[in-house]
């Protein structure tokens, strides 16, 4: 949360796993970019997820929003690399 407001432009990627920061765009409907995004806009991405707005009026995300958007994105997560390690094992 304090990263992404210091340092807004630092790719996502630094931080966060790639089935992680694509998981934010997939669960909010959004076409996935190649590369990882810049981490302001991935925070905002997860906080979507948590009930976060994004109103002109609204301050950044904090850390109740953010931890709602994390828990949805780890369940997809593991979701994922689940059925990945299925498809191994078949």
């Amino acid at each position: 949360m304090c990263l992404g407001r210091m340092l807004p432009e630092l790719p996502a990627d630094v931080l966060l796993q790639a089935d992680e920061w694509k998981a934010a765009y997939l669960l909010n409907h959004k076409k996935v970019p190649k590369q990882a995004s810049p981490l302001r806009e991935a925070i905002r991405r997860i906080a979507w997820l948590g009930g976060f707005w994004g109103r002109k009026g609204n301050s950044e995300p904090g850390a109740k929003t953010l931890w709602l958007g994390l828990r949805d994105i780890a369940v997809f997560v593991d979701g994922i690399q689940a059925d990945r390690q299925e498809e191994r094992c078949v």
